[in-house]
């Protein structure tokens, strides 16, 4: 099913485009060979959960 421009509405396509730049971060974590630290800035109300999981990830990976 098509929809027009109309009956998209921004928060719908700004949500797309949030979990499609979290899946390219998340392959571009997969590809780096050595491991760096990354610095997320900008983050919205809304990513703050994924944040704090990210934030975790170093202290997990070191269980």
């Amino acid at each position: 099913m098509r929809l027009k421009q109309a009956e998209v509405s921004f928060q719908h396509y700004s949500q797309f485009i949030s979990q499609l730049l979290h899946s390219i971060l998340l392959e571009v974590l997969k590809l780096q060979t050595e491991k760096k630290p990354v610095e997320l800035i900008d983050w919205t109300d809304e990513e703050s959960e994924v944040r704090g999981f990210l934030q975790c990830l170093l202290y997990i990976s070191q269980l």
